[in-house]
């Protein structure tokens, strides 16, 4: 019995967290576009084990732009 109730509290705490992740969709606007980072100009490293690349972001706010070298593992395991 005590083991049910354990069982029936995950399930309702699990419930509660998937219906509240659901957020309602809405259509992309214009100004949601500031909000994406930009990736660009990969480039992979002499020993072809990495990829660095540039993700700039815009602060509309401030009126400014951000850039800055991100890398990874071509198989994608480290960064």
């Amino acid at each position: 019995m005590k083991k049910l109730k354990y069982i029936s509290i995950i399930f309702i705490f699990l419930g509660t967290i998937v219906l509240h992740a659901q957020t309602p969709r809405r259509a992309m606007k214009p100004a949601d576009l500031y909000k994406l980072p930009g990736v660009s100009d990969p480039q992979v490293s002499p020993d072809g084990l990495w990829v660095a690349y540039t993700v700039t972001t815009v602060d509309s706010i401030k009126d400014s732009r951000s850039s800055d070298v991100w890398m990874i593992s071509l198989d994608g395991k480290n960064n």
